[in-house]
């Protein structure tokens, strides 16, 4: 119902958002199967106040299987996985406007999404850094992942995907 308020052009048209989002999910489903491969072969410390010094030794699981495996403190955990998921998710939703907005409205207002939204994936790279949630390698890594995953969507998993306004 909000929608035609806001966007009239966007009902007017008739785009079909299904096509959006599959394409959305099917980029974060394809990159969130390679995320195993790159973290089990990978492994960072965690980068947290409660991972150095004496209280890291407090934090890491013992070496019996179930100890790793089911042991969950939020919070406590002292270990980094690479790539970023935050980041594939952000960088993901940056490359779906750019490429839906640049269609519903024109290449002008794609560049302008894309610079804003730019914007704020570099604010939120300095919040997550400066919060010690990640390493810097972490995200830029995740940034690339994200974007490498993107331009193999548009080239090779699906270059005929339906416009948004078919």
């Amino acid at each position: 119902a909000m929608i035609p308020a806001v966007c009239p052009r966007i009902c007017l048209s008739r785009p079909y958002f299904f096509h959006v989002a599959f394409r959305f999910f099917f980029a974060i489903t394809t990159c969130h199967l390679l995320r195993p491969m790159f973290y089990l072969s990978t492994s960072l410390p965690g980068p947290g106040e409660h991972c150095i010094g004496e209280e890291e030794e407090l934090n890491h699981p013992s070496w019996s299987a179930s100890d790793i495996l089911l042991s969950h403190g939020v919070g406590k955990n002292c270990g980094d996985l690479m790539f970023s998921g935050h980041m594939l998710m952000v960088v993901t939703c940056t490359w779906t406007q750019h490429r839906y907005i640049g269609e519903l409205f024109g290449p002008k207002a794609g560049k302008w999404g894309l610079f804003g939204f730019s914007f704020l994936v570099l604010i939120q790279i300095c919040i997550i850094i400066s919060t010690r949630h990640h390493y810097t390698v972490d995200v830029v890594a995740g940034c690339f992942m994200a974007t490498f995953n993107w331009i193999c969507h548009e080239k090779y998993f699906r270059p005929n995907d339906p416009s948004p306004l078919s």
